[in-house]
């Protein structure tokens, strides 16, 4: 009976034993190896981190203050941090989110902003709809009140550890994600076909039982919001999409409305805002995009960087991307407008 009680009370002992070895372990490795970048984005592996199952991650990132913090939908996703980080001299973290509203970009802006951080941010058509079928999912995790502890001891930050250990041990260069999309060569979905899956086929969880464009509205007053938190240090870019995607906008009544978007912005920020938007030589090119052209690969956000940032080491068409000033947005609104009109699409 006494063994019996003693070995009971043994392995109690040493159960308590292993869960504080283990916590020992992943205390220190999560903060060393930093595996979602709060303190460096060097060497880190950033694919599929914008997953509701990272919600946990918003608040403890918008706490660091990092100086620069990259927002928007997951074509944020296709950008080089690292690159970023060294275009900006800066350090800088990412709080890409897929699907993500307008709602809840305004509402990170206005945390980074509180906490005297800057942004880079997206400035995307489909995130400005009010009818967006997968608005504000994430706008309750903003308010939560995760701690840096709670970071270190959650079991998806050690997953995500692991995987840069995984990647060391195989000597994966940070950067093999990309590396692999660049050179997907897969399904190109023609005209139709995407016409067909976005802008007609119904989606079920569209409000008015529409299509993700179709009503397509926007809200003034928030676009307002936003374009008078930028100041000079902040930037705001109007990413690609395929060059189908314009000749639609322009049928399904989403082209005028979210020009309006655009003007109000670049007519009342200080943000320096930078437009890819349009047919061009890049968004003619469907090995530059995903299957349906609705992505553009990380080559192409290379492309972007270097356009803003001045590197003259990097050729960069020279019909993609404008810097957008008060001065210029009227007559590049209305080049685009005759340009989608009047060009063709393969």
């Amino acid at each position: 009976m006494m063994r019996s009680k003693l070995s009971a009370k043994t392995w109690s002992i040493a159960f308590i034993l292993i869960i504080l070895l283990g916590l020992l372990f992943m205390i220190p490795i999560n903060y060393y190896l930093d595996p979602f970048g709060l303190r460096s984005v060097e060497n880190k592996n950033f694919t599929n981190l914008s997953r509701v199952s990272y919600s946990y991650l918003y608040p403890i990132k918008i706490a660091q203050k990092a100086p620069y913090y990259l927002v928007g939908t997951s074509r944020t996703m296709r950008i080089n941090l690292p690159l970023l980080a060294h275009d900006l001299r800066k350090h800088i973290i990412s709080l890409g989110m897929v699907a993500q509203s307008f709602e809840e970009s305004l509402t990170l802006i206005k945390a980074l902003k509180a906490n005297g951080s800057h942004f880079i941010s997206g400035f995307d058509a489909s995130i400005l709809n009010t009818i967006y079928p997968y608005s504000n999912r994430f706008l309750e995790v903003f308010s939560t009140q995760n701690t840096m502890i709670d970071f270190l001891l959650n079991a998806r930050t050690l997953q995500a550890t692991l995987r840069i250990l995984q990647d060391t041990i195989l000597s994966h260069p940070n950067d093999f994600t990309f590396t692999k999309e660049d050179l997907y060569v897969g399904k190109k979905n023609s005209y139709k076909e995407i016409e067909q899956k976005f802008f007609i086929v119904h989606h079920l969880h569209a409000k008015n039982n529409g299509s993700i464009y179709s009503p397509y509205d926007i809200n003034e007053s928030q676009v307002l919001e936003f374009a008078t938190l930028g100041d000079s240090q902040d930037i705001i870019i109007i990413f690609p999409k395929h060059a189908y995607y314009y000749k639609l906008f322009e049928k399904y009544g989403v082209q005028e409305k979210y020009f309006h978007a655009i003007e109000l912005l670049v007519n009342n920020t200080k943000a320096r805002v930078y437009s890819f938007y349009g047919i061009n030589s890049i968004t003619r090119d469907k090995a530059n995009f995903d299957d349906y052209g609705w992505h553009f690969k990380p080559k192409i956000g290379n492309l972007i960087l270097a356009k803003i940032f001045q590197d003259e080491s990097v050729e960069v068409p020279k019909d993609f991307g404008v810097e957008l000033t008060k001065e210029n947005v009227g007559a590049y609104l209305q080049n685009l407008r005759d340009s989608i009109q009047t060009t063709e699409i393969d």
